[in-house]
């Protein structure tokens, strides 16, 4: 019979300790294009691998969705990508930058430029000359590399591709900066946002309030590592 007090005598009552720290990656939506625009501007995005929630019990998630909102956990937040514009030459990095506009000129048509991504510019489109000659949209800007999600680095928040036209068709965009939010082209939303948590599998698991649309891995994604990917919503997340 087992002795008052064990782990046995009090079954599911049983509670593992909360997590004092956790890694996180916070993503903004991508941004949207419209007809004959450059490419979506790429989101921002923050990543820890060791932050403190020791003081926390509970706290709010949201996930932005396509079209340049922003997500945010607790008290981090980050914005979404502008939607593409008429500013002209690819679209400078950072935060939410949009996409270029048109740039060319000449018989062989019309190259957009490539949305601004978190790490890096986006580039010029370019359509000069005479029937023949070649016609480009501009390259999305890179994004940022986080390795919370796999435990290895993947890239968020890059600008999508400008553009292209030529005699009166529009043409699939030249392709946009590493995988990540912004879709390249015209008409395209880009990505929506998403929030992932890891932390040890040693701690106990999250209780994910109603709103959120989530998926929850142990140690299959990441050995020993609790990995929860939020990807819509609104909702309470308590430790």
């Amino acid at each position: 019979m087992p002795i008052l007090g064990t782990v046995a005598s009090i079954g599911i009552n049983y509670k593992l300790p909360a997590p004092s720290t956790i890694e996180y990656l916070v993503v903004g939506g991508g941004g949207t294009n419209t007809f004959g625009a450059g490419g979506a501007g790429g989101a921002n995005l923050y990543t820890s691998t060791n932050y403190s929630i020791s003081s926390l019990s509970s706290f709010t998630v949201t996930v932005a969705a396509a079209g340049g909102g922003a997500s945010s956990m607790y008290n981090i937040s980050a914005e979404g990508g502008s939607n593409a514009n008429n500013s002209g030459n690819g679209a400078t990095s950072g935060s939410g930058r949009s996409g270029g506009g048109q740039y060319s000129s000449g018989d062989s048509g019309y190259g957009w430029g490539g949305g601004g991504g978190y790490a890096t510019n986006g580039t010029s489109g370019y359509g000069t000359g005479v029937f023949g000659s070649t016609v480009k949209g501009g390259t999305g800007g890179d994004g940022g590399a986080s390795s919370v999600a796999t435990g290895s680095p993947l890239t968020y928040g890059a600008g999508g591709g400008g553009a292209v036209f030529i005699f009166n068709n529009f043409h699939l965009p030249h392709s946009g900066g590493p995988s990540g939010n912004g879709t390249g082209g015209y008409g395209n939303a880009g990505v929506g946002g998403v929030v992932i948590i890891a932390y040890s599998n040693s701690y106990r698991v999250l209780t994910v309030g109603a709103g959120l649309t989530y998926t929850e891995t142990n140690g299959t994604v990441r050995s020993g590592m609790r990995v929860y990917t939020f990807t819509a919503g609104t909702g309470t997340v308590t430790i």
